[in-house]
């Protein structure tokens, strides 16, 4: 799901970007702070479901981010059982609808860590958030 403000943010900011280069291709495109495409799924086997959040981040905009998700999807009943924590397992990425709008109570849960720079996504109170919302978590890879 991908709504269209986050369709249009981004072609804007990286038009702009692309732009400014067009004379001198071999400058470096920086990186944005924020995840301006990024895709939830949620798919079913049989009675499982499983939501994968990539690196979707909340806004304050209702047009983009989780908010936006939960809006196209409010007419929908299905509820993951396993959930791939979005972003790393960042604060950025949490919201409180998703748990209680789009997960079984205490689904298993599973992040991809993050290190760069002696920084490390989850954090220890990220870690905390999400072992108390699961039933089972897992991180991919040690940290």
């Amino acid at each position: 799901m991908l709504s269209s403000d986050q369709q249009v943010n981004f072609l804007r900011h990286y038009g702009l970007v692309f732009r400014d280069r067009i004379n001198n291709p071999k400058t470096r495109l920086i990186s944005s702070n924020q995840n301006d495409l990024s895709v939830a799924m949620l798919f079913s086997i049989g009675k499982q479901s499983v939501l994968l959040g990539a690196g979707l981040e909340e806004t304050s905009n209702l047009d983009t981010g989780w908010q936006s998700v939960l809006r196209l999807r409010k007419d929908r009943t299905s509820r993951a059982h396993i959930f791939k924590i979005p972003h790393y397992g960042s604060a950025t990425a949490h919201c409180n609808d998703v748990w209680n709008k789009l997960l079984t109570r205490k689904p298993w849960t599973v992040v991809t860590p993050w290190r760069l720079c002696g920084k490390a996504l989850p954090s220890p109170n990220d870690k905390k958030r999400i072992r108390k919302l699961s039933g089972q978590s897992y991180l991919q890879a040690q940290l």
